[in-house]
């Protein structure tokens, strides 16, 4: 489990950003990465199906795949105003309930922290 926080001037400015974040996502459902061994992993990302947190939410599966295992991680990031949390879960299992979880823990800490 993993979890950031990013904090940006004006909510304008994460807004844009988040914006930008979700159609790099939507424009690249699969792509591939080689390690400095010569080892290849191929991603697939997909929409993870999670409720809205926040002032938006997007949530991803994401499944890697080599030639010896699968790994798989679930990522959500939800925007506050003018921050931005994500959390990232995963191995060679994930668990979408734990990031749900974790992500109104998280939340509710932001919330009170920035309210």
């Amino acid at each position: 489990m993993e979890q950031g926080l990013e904090s940006y001037e004006d909510e304008d400015t994460v807004e844009d950003r988040f914006d930008d974040v979700v159609a790099v996502l939507s424009d690249c459902p699969t792509f591939s990465s080689t390690d400095e061994t010569g080892a290849k992993t191929d991603f697939t990302l997909a929409a993870l199906s999670f409720p809205k947190l926040g002032d938006d939410t997007v949530a991803l599966a994401i499944t890697g795949t080599t030639p010896d295992f699968t790994i798989k991680i679930n990522v959500a990031i939800v925007r506050l105003g003018r921050n931005v949390m994500s959390v990232t879960q995963g191995g060679l299992t994930a668990d979408a309930a734990v990031l749900e979880q974790a992500s109104r823990t998280g939340l509710d800490k932001l919330a009170a922290a920035t309210g």
